[in-house]
């Protein structure tokens, strides 16, 4: 697998992406999209697997993650971060052209994966949801309504079974433990009535995989919003106890065995 960082100018500023090629030539183009508060550099052990088989992998860090640029956790325009993505999109398809490009959006990020889908659904082949934000998600609504905002401080065990994942997350310094900002909250409240208005757009296959015991993102409400999608092509994977970070619990390899098995079904060689 090959590995590089580059950078590009995003709707706010500086923007840095990763990009993981396989050894031969790639098969087709995958967009990691990351939640909150993480970055995409978390996923390079689920791009390594992709890659051995035919996937080409990119992954940006969004404005204010990571080490692109911006205040830190706050995203005021899901819009801009989608306008990003699909920056980033279109220069993978010119490094390699022709190749289908598919999406696979964990949490917050399955919210943003689900807009670009919406807003260039002829460019999607497809769009996988991991602990995906979307639907009935009324968290951020319920939370903008309290006094105060709370802290990101998570319980290891709610992001992972294996407790050595849970310190990992905890531990990474570009991972931010602060408290919620309510720009970012406001923000994925438009965004998640933008979803529901432009549901009718989604009818690209599509893959849903989640663990019963997420904390932050029931199941059941993300199973349903996947039902709901006017598409006739729908892979579900619910995993028994699995927490909220379905790609770094402790059944991963077979959560991203799935995952590239849904790749090669949508996007063959």
């Amino acid at each position: 697998m090959d590995t590089t960082e580059a950078t590009f100018d995003g709707t706010e500023g500086r923007v840095l992406y990763h990009r993981w090629a396989p050894v031969g030539p790639p098969a087709r183009i995958v967009l990691v999209v990351h939640g909150y508060a993480e970055h995409g550099g978390r996923y390079a052990h689920v791009a390594e697997a992709l890659t051995t088989r035919g996937s080409v992998v990119y992954a940006e860090d969004h404005i204010g993650h990571g080490r692109s640029d911006g205040e830190r956790a706050l995203i005021t325009d899901f819009e801009h971060v989608v306008e990003d993505l699909h920056t980033l999109a279109g220069i993978a398809r010119a490094e390699h052209p022709g190749l289908p490009l598919l999406l696979v959006g964990h949490s917050m990020g399955g919210l943003l994966s689900a807009r670009f889908a919406q807003r260039w659904p002829d460019e999607v082949a497809g769009v996988g949801f991991c602990g995906a934000v979307i639907g009935d998600w009324t968290w951020a609504r319920d939370v903008l309504a309290e006094p105060e905002l709370p802290h990101v401080d998570y319980d290891p065990l709610a992001i992972s079974r294996d407790p050595a994942a849970g310190a990992a997350y905890a531990g990474d310094p570009l991972v931010y433990h602060g408290q919620y900002k309510r720009g970012l909250l406001e923000a994925e409240v438009v965004a998640l009535d933008r979803y529901a208005r432009d549901n009718d757009r989604l009818t690209m296959p599509v893959a849903l995989f989640h663990g019963t015991s997420d904390p932050f993102v029931p199941y059941e409400r993300s199973l349903q919003a996947v039902r709901d999608m006017p598409t006739d092509d729908v892979a579900i994977h619910i995993y028994e106890d699995g927490r909220h970070e379905v790609l770094n619990d402790s059944n991963r390899d077979e959560v991203i065995g799935h995952l590239a098995d849904w790749l090669d079904e949508v996007a063959p060689a």
